[in-house]
């Protein structure tokens, strides 16, 4: 695809880790957090107030800079699955003493 138009963040994050850029329509918080992390909030649209003019644009200016998102998703990516893993690592070390 040329471009992800998501409601969906599962659907969002599919996109992002294939290299397609994707704006986002947010219904939930999730979506919002996602976009926040990244840094993709030129690309992130609330449901409650989205309009047509500004939807169009994010999207052009999406796919005007397709190959930089990839590049921003490829290093963001890394440090959020850093962060991640080092989550599951400190739960893992909780549920091992409580035992």
């Amino acid at each position: 695809f040329d471009l992800f138009l998501a409601t969906r963040m599962h659907g969002a994050i599919l996109a992002l880790t294939a290299g397609v850029p994707v704006v986002a329509i947010a219904y939930e918080e999730k979506t919002s957090d996602l976009f926040d992390g990244l840094g993709f909030t030129d690309y992130l649209h609330q449901i409650e107030s989205v309009e047509a003019p500004a939807l169009t644009r994010s999207c052009r200016q999406a796919l005007a800079r397709t190959e930089t998102l990839r590049q921003q998703v490829a290093a963001r990516g890394a440090s959020l699955r850093a962060s991640a893993y080092s989550a599951a690592a400190g739960l893992q070390g909780v549920m091992e003493t409580a035992r």
